[in-house]
Order: C-alpha cells, then structure tokens, then sequence
C-alpha cells in the first residue's frame, strides 16, 4: 500500500517513517528537487568558473538527489558523498596506472576498445572495494570511477581532488538546506 502526505512544508513531512517503503511525500518531491537543483546549479558554476570539464557533473548529481530527496539514509552521510567520490576517483586512476604500468594501451579517451572495457571494470571493482572497506560506500561514486576510467589516457591526481571539491560543494549546501527543515545531518 501506497501512503501519499500532500503537506508541502510540515516538520512531520521530514521525520524519519517519511522515508519508509512506499510513502510519497510531497515535503521530499518538494524541498528534495530545489535543494538537489540548487546543488548542481552551484557545482556546474564552480567547474565552469574554474575550467574543469563538464564530466564531472553527471556523477555528483546522482549524490545530490541522495543529499536531498533521501537525506536520512547511510549513504547520505557528508562522509559517504565526499570520501566515496574522492576514493572511486583514485581507483579509477589507479586503473589507468595499471595498463600503463603494463604497457596496454588504452586508445584515445572516449572510443570503447577492449583494454577500456578491462579499464573501467578494474575501476569499479577497486572503487567499489575501497568505499566498502573504508565505510564510505556511496553507489553513485561508481560512476566516478567509470568517469575516470573512459575518459583519461594517463592518470590524473587532480581529479580526485576535482570530485572531492564538488561533493564537498552539495555536502555543504545539503547541510544548509536540510537544516531548515529537521536536524541536518542525521546522528
């Protein structure tokens, strides 16, 4: 059974039984989405005003749906988003090192060739792996290291200081955002 709370700005439209299995709530549709928008509107600027490429986007968004839309739940935890973006982004550098290290060649950045596919395995198995091991799993810092792993020809140790940055950025305005409505972040 489907549970459906039409109130738009209630404190009880943030408490904890909100975010159970089948309960929609206009609160989190709400306040969710314009925290999450605002949120990549804020790290689109940052990685335009400091000419990083566009890439970096489409991994963090995914966080901050998380940040926002289901703020109470483990993976939300600003440890989670900012440690998990910055661990898959080292993985997926450590994969790049790997062939080179190996003298496989990986092709240009971008076309799909075998030693990519490998590449972009390895990366998600050691991103996945060090967020595990580390207590920070956050799934969507596997993209990152697919990111990482299709569009580098040689490792770049700036980027994961670049995705550490940006998650930093929806951490930081989640905290700001979500406390307006209940006790941000959850203890």
């Amino acid at each position: 059974m489907v549970t459906v709370r039409k109130k738009l700005f209630d404190k009880e439209g943030f408490a904890p039984a909100i975010y159970a299995p089948g309960v929609i709530s206009g609160n989190r549709a709400v306040w969710g989405s314009i925290g999450a928008g605002i949120a990549m509107m804020l790290v689109t600027a940052a990685a335009f005003l400091s000419g990083h490429a566009i890439i970096f986007v489409p991994p963090l968004a995914a966080s901050a749906f998380i940040a926002f839309a289901v703020p109470r739940v483990r993976l939300a935890r600003p440890k989670n988003i900012v440690g998990g973006h910055f661990i898959a982004a080292v993985a997926g550098n450590i994969a790049l090192a790997l062939f080179l290290s190996l003298n496989i060649p990986l092709g240009p950045a971008g076309p799909v060739s075998w030693s990519r596919v490998f590449a972009v395995g390895i990366a998600c198995v050691l991103g996945a792996a060090f967020m595990i091991l580390s207590d920070m799993d956050h799934p969507p810092a596997l993209a990152t290291a697919t990111v990482v792993a299709v569009s580098y020809t040689a490792p770049n140790w700036w980027v994961p200081a670049t995705f550490g940055a940006g998650a930093a950025i929806i951490v930081f305005w989640s905290i700001i955002w979500n406390r307006i409505f209940f006790d941000f972040p959850p203890r």
